[in-house]
């Protein structure tokens, strides 16, 4: 991780923002190793609910986390039945407060599946797809994605879109050679 880098640019900053990665654990343990006067911060929140929504000084803890709500937000921990999960028990992270998005432009069945009725309090809820825990000490703990979902140089990739279009052009490659199998000798098709 770090250690590949030159130390020397990382060691000239003080203030490390980390944002929303639930594999923080060595990377922080680098950032702390580099200096003692580091203070490093892990930011929560997907654009959705516009990128922010949880914040943890992590100087003196132990165990990593996205840290408790911030001002006018609230986490919910669900189960797969919409009910809240007690503290510990993993669940799946759905965001309300007055920062929730109206939704997706042009993508109403998307809207329709991830921005639900707040059922605890009001407005809308939304459902983000990351897995997740309260700790006793009122902070959550980000554990990863309920999902394929994955984000490369900051962009969500899903791998089963991915893959659906993989399969898609398999089938028509399948497909292809089926059918050169049983035409004649010398005819060929090629689709560009």
């Amino acid at each position: 991780m770090i250690t590949d880098l030159n130390l020397l640019h990382f060691q000239i900053l003080n203030i490390w923002f980390l944002v929303e990665n639930p594999y923080l654990k060595k990377f922080v343990q680098d950032l702390r190793d580099l200096s003692d006067g580091v203070t490093i911060y892990n930011i929560y929140g997907p654009s959705e609910i516009t990128i922010l929504c949880n914040v943890q000084n992590l100087n003196g803890e132990d165990k990593i986390s996205i840290g408790p709500p911030i001002m006018n937000t609230q986490i919910h921990i669900l189960d797969k039945n919409g009910h809240r999960v007690p503290i510990g028990v993993v669940g799946e992270i759905y965001i309300s407060g007055i920062q929730v998005g109206l939704g997706y432009l042009g993508k109403p069945e998307m809207t329709k599946e991830k921005f639900l009725p707040n059922n605890f309090g009001s407005g809308k809820m939304y459902k983000s797809g990351d897995i997740g825990r309260w700790t006793f000490d009122g902070k959550v703990q980000c554990l990863g994605r309920i999902d394929h979902q994955i984000k490369l140089r900051g962009l969500r990739i899903e791998l089963g879109e991915i893959e659906q279009k993989w399969r898609a052009l398999m089938e028509l490659y399948l497909v292809l050679l089926i059918n050169l199998n049983i035409m004649e000798k010398n005819f060929y098709v090629v689709i560009m």
